[in-house]
């Protein structure tokens, strides 16, 4: 491809991304969609059933809501997990219960029905892709039986439902209340109003945030308002909720899975364009201001400010945004050095990092401390890096562990498993780049790289087909000095190009796993990946970089 044309592209990316950040900075309900995570039919019509628990005051909602859904429908008459993918069976489940309810009104089986279907997609991909629980782990069969009805009485008979509190104890923070919610919609539907169940309703009312909100969640929240409304029970917790969830709803009607990676999209922006942002100084010291103002009391960061669960992934993106930026101010030191020492002692004994730190306290003024649950390549891999940026050298005890325990986890073909994106392809390539730039472990990297290699479509693209997928492997080869003119390198570039839209930004593929066992699109992520992977081209063909 040619160099002017390269340049050209990256030039629309940039465009997109900057005026995708301030858009995002500025937090307002009118943020273009088109810069937010991509709409999900099966979020879509689960918070149309929480508003139909107050019909009248969010009848414009309600209506819109059906109206995106009956815009998405496929031509088969089903949904899919993602705007116009195919149909599955569990997601046209949830979708029709919406609109019918939407012609008859809510009801308490069509609650079931919808709380029923989650709990199936839920256990279909979360316990084996996130929380990597073995596919025979009794853990997965012990889960069942509080949120699938139909499995409860074939497995270990009636699990007494006061044992829920240490089910939970080997879950996340944030899907606390999801799982909480489907076992106490499940136990209603049993008739079977215990002491228990009101104990675990009220536990669930005690995780809600002040804004109304489970964790800026909108499926987990949605779930939640069900719940409380079908037993009865705290209005003041339900009204709040419905609120909050007509506050977040898109324009087309739609609602997205969770409520925005804000953090991360800006953390990421000023890392990634950070050489390019010189010609926007203004931008720059937004950047900076607005992520010094949404840390939490112990320098961590969630998707949003205030009120998510503190997220490892989200305070490594950040840290490395922070670091970036120019700021020497007392403050921004003291910023810097809370957020490094609460990564590295967040790091586990075996050399990883996991996702969510269990929490002491109410986001913002909250404490993180161990255990800290899904250990991820992805997230050790970008925690690294944020630790490097900011200093932490190489050879360090907690970086040497980190190394070590990478490479365990490397499987005999060459590949890396990704917990937060579907494949191989993400970690691998993540791995590749970290240990590229390093210049160690060369056999290491052969194999990664052959991997890659192989793994490569025709067409250019890689297994997902995203453009963030084939950046971050175009990036990683580049760095780990690939021939700039190979066939890997000119087909993958090819395929990227093709996938930009007149905006400057990249057609989705929704290859983002989110932890309730859908996909979902990063927009601004997508195309920092593509940033990269140009500018890395750039380098390695010593080509002009504007």
């Amino acid at each position: 491809m040619e160099g002017t044309a390269l340049s050209g592209m990256l030039e629309k990316a940039k465009g997109f991304v900057w005026e995708g950040c301030r858009s995002i900075m500025e937090d307002g309900p009118l943020t273009p969609e088109r810069f937010l995570i991509s709409p999900c039919p099966v979020s879509t019509a689960l918070a149309v059933l929480a508003l139909m628990t107050s019909p009248v005051k969010y009848a414009a909602g309600i209506r819109n809501g059906l109206q995106y859904l009956e815009t998405d429908r496929n031509p088969d008459g089903g949904w899919g997990r993602t705007p116009r993918s195919p149909s599955d069976e569990k997601s046209t489940q949830i979708c029709e219960t919406a609109i019918t309810c939407g012609q008859t009104g809510l009801n308490p089986e069509a609650i079931q029905t919808a709380a029923s279907n989650i709990s199936a997609t839920w256990m279909q991909d979360v316990p084996r892709l996130v929380l990597n629980w073995p596919a025979d782990s009794p853990l997965i069969k012990i889960v069942e039986c509080f949120i699938l009805s139909e499995t409860a009485s074939n497995i270990f008979g009636d699990i007494a439902f006061e044992h829920l509190p240490a089910v939970l104890a080997l879950l996340p923070p944030a899907g606390r209340p999801l799982i909480t919610a489907l076992s106490c919609i499940r136990e209603a539907a049993r008739k079977k109003k215990s002491r228990a169940l009101n104990s675990m309703v009220k536990k669930l009312v005690s995780c809600q945030f002040p804004n109304g909100a489970w964790g800026e969640d909108v499926m987990i929240t949605s779930i939640s308002l069900l719940c409380l409304y079908l037993v009865g029970r705290h209005p003041a917790a339900l009204a709040k909720g419905t609120k909050w969830l007509a506050g977040v709803q898109y324009q087309s009607g739609a609602w997205p899975s969770f409520n925005r990676l804000t953090n991360w999209d800006v953390g990421l922006t000023a890392f990634v364009t950070r050489n390019d942002l010189d010609e926007n100084p203004r931008l720059i010291d937004e950047c900076f201001q607005f992520l010094s103002a949404r840390a939490n009391q112990d320098g961590s960061f969630g998707t949003l400010f205030p009120y998510t669960f503190p997220d490892l992934d989200d305070t490594a993106a950040a840290f490395l945004g922070l670091s970036a930026l120019p700021g020497s101010s007392e403050q921004n030191r003291d910023l810097l050095s809370r957020t490094s020492q609460l990564l590295l002692n967040s790091q586990n004994l075996d050399g990883s990092w996991g996702t969510f730190p269990e929490v002491t306290g109410i986001p913002p003024d909250c404490t993180c401390h161990h255990p800290i649950h899904i250990k991820s390549v992805d997230v050790t891999i970008h925690v690294m890096q944020s630790l490097l940026k900011s200093g932490t050298d190489i050879k360090s005890l907690h970086l040497q562990k980190a190394l070590w325990w990478l490479a365990y986890q490397q499987k005999w073909d060459g590949s890396w498993k990704s917990t937060w994106y579907i494949g191989s392809t993400y970690a691998t390539a993540q791995a590749l780049e970290l240990l590229a730039e390093r210049s160690i472990w060369p056999n290491a990297r052969l194999k990664a790289r052959n991997w890659l290699v192989a793994a490569q479509k025709e067409n250019g693209s890689w297994p997902i087909g995203s453009s963030g997928e084939c950046g971050l492997a175009l990036t990683a080869l580049l760095k780990n000095s690939e021939d700039p003119t190979s066939p890997a390198i000119r087909k993958g570039l090819a395929y990227m190009c093709s996938l930009q839209q007149p905006d400057g930004s990249f057609a989705p593929a929704y290859g983002s796993l989110y932890a309730s066992g859908l996909y979902y699109e990063d927009p601004i992520t997508e195309c920092l990946a593509v940033i990269r992977a140009i500018k890395a081209y750039q380098i390695a063909a010593s080509l002009p970089n504007r």
